[in-house]
């Protein structure tokens, strides 16, 4: 890979080491972890840099530095925790070491490789042949499974051979040919399926998270979102997969994140209402689930108790609550009686007095009482805290002031004609009177006002001259008692 292959490859993280010149890839996990190996000038003091990187048969990578004099040694270049070492040479290097090495990894022994060391499958070996032999060898396998009751050994080129348990298991390979017999032996890792677990989809609430863990530790991890820790934090809906290898041996999993609207509940200011009123709360939210403070599980109640009062609405998993406190003021009591009907200069007093309470008329009189008299509609409304009541009144002024008049002197023609008593009646109703002499005695009464006392308390009998008395009882369009009215007249010839 060329360095701006590499560059792109890594993680953030790793980002960071861009002034390392050493790289590690990992074929399964696709991790790129990065290292910074130097050396000493050989005479100059200074160095260009490493040259080519070689393989020895022993299995270690061998680094040279151009116009140095250090090799740098990686002991065992597939840990995650390489170890390193320096050769100090008597001599400055070039870019590489020497054909020696190279030649060495490439003369051709007998050798044998293995795949599918995974529990369940079956291992797979073929043989390498050197090739530096005259006659066909012989071979003789043994596959180090000398427990499991299978048959644990093999002569063909291309065996294969069924592990029943993980383990570490020494695999001998006998070749015997024209040069002598050959034992190679490796250590075959027999390692099992990870049983890889994200769990059922889920739905996650906005502005929240969730941790995802497959669940199995000491492995290695490779996440959909290009992470490699065991567990992952994810905030964002999607599908999302990781695949775990146990020395090789890998399994997946993927689970589905939903995310859920949070609800955005608000049932109002606290309160303060006029004892009476009925307050409804609505949660809003329509088709969530509602849960109140009262028990109930609609989404609007109705209250008319003081309180605190709470809701909580649900979608989902996803749950939000919203509280209101309602307190009550006593209302006020107004009540300005009956319709009322009056008479000429009569008035009526209205009162609508109540304790800590102001008062505004429809007169714009501001006074807890009124003094009216005249025709109209008249409404107060008082205020306390947050009550406001009203009332209403129609006053109704017939404008009738009732009239009554005697005459004071009665005179008596001697031919009796044109000598009534003449009264003068306006504005009554029930009239009734009475005439009285000196002595007490009643002479006359009538209850028609029409008619007129002729002077007579006979037939053809006039009353005496003197000084008399009546009484007149009467009632008026705006009095249902009975008014009375008194006086003297004096009978004269």
């Amino acid at each position: 890979r060329n360095y701006k292959t590499i560059k792109d490859s890594m993680s953030k993280a790793d980002k960071q080491y861009l002034n390392n010149n050493l790289f590690q890839y990992d074929f399964e996990t696709e991790k790129i972890t990065s290292f910074h190996i130097t050396s000493t000038g050989a005479d100059t003091g200074y160095v260009t840099g490493p040259g080519q990187i070689e393989l020895g048969t022993d299995g270690k990578l061998y680094i040279p530095f151009d116009k140095g004099n250090q090799i740098t040694v990686v002991s065992n270049p597939n840990s995650f925790s390489p170890v390193f070492s320096k050769i100090t040479t008597t001599s400055k290097l070039g870019l590489g070491i020497s054909d020696h090495i190279q030649s060495e990894m490439y003369k051709t022994k007998n050798n044998f490789t293995f795949s599918h060391a995974c529990l369940a499958e079956t291992t797979k070996f073929i043989f390498e042949s050197g090739k530096c032999s005259n006659q066909a060898p012989k071979i003789a396998w043994n596959f180090g499974d000398n427990n499991s009751g299978r048959k644990n050994t093999a002569t063909d080129a291309a065996p294969s051979h069924l592990y029943g348990e993980t383990g570490i298991y020494t695999v001998s390979l006998y070749v015997t040919d024209s040069m002598g017999t050959d034992t190679i032996t490796h250590s075959v890792t027999i390692s099992s399926y990870p049983k890889v677990n994200l769990g059922k989809d889920t739905s996650i609430c906005q502005n929240t998270s969730v941790i995802l863990n497959p669940h199995i530790s000491g492995m290695s991890y490779s996440w959909s979102t290009s992470e490699y820790n065991q567990k992952i934090v994810v905030s964002k809906a999607g599908k999302y997969w990781v695949n775990v290898s146990n020395k090789g041996c890998c399994n997946s999993d993927t689970i589905v994140i939903k995310i859920l609207p949070t609800p955005t509940v608000d049932i109002g200011f606290d309160l303060w209402l006029c004892k009476g009123v009925i307050q409804t709360l609505n949660a809003g939210n329509v088709g969530k689930s509602y849960s109140w403070s009262t028990g109930e599980k609609m989404q609007s109640i109705k209250i008319d108790s003081e309180g605190s009062y709470w809701v909580a609405v649900s979608n989902g998993s996803c749950t939000t609550n919203d509280t209101v406190d309602i307190a009550f003021e006593e209302a006020p009591k107004v009540n300005l009686g009956k319709d009322t009907t009056i008479c000429g200069n009569d008035s009526v007093v209205l009162n609508a007095f109540n304790i800590d309470a102001t008062y505004l008329w429809s007169t714009g009189d501001t006074s807890h009482t009124i003094k009216v008299n005249k025709t109209g509609t008249y409404f107060v409304t008082v205020n306390r805290g947050v009550c406001i009541i009203s009332d209403t009144i129609k006053i109704i002024n017939r404008g009738f002031i009732p009239l009554i008049k005697v005459p004071a002197k009665y005179s008596i023609s001697s031919n009796l004609n044109n000598c009534n008593l003449e009264i003068v009646t306006k504005n009554i109703d029930d009239y009734h009177i009475k005439i009285y002499n000196s002595s007490g005695k009643l002479i006359y009464e009538s209850f028609d006002r029409n008619k007129d006392w002729d002077g007579k308390v006979g037939i053809n009998k006039s009353a005496d001259y003197g000084v008399y008395q009546y009484t007149i009882e009467y009632n008026t369009p705006c009095k249902i008692t009975k008014q009375f009215k008194k006086g003297f007249f004096t009978l004269t010839r």
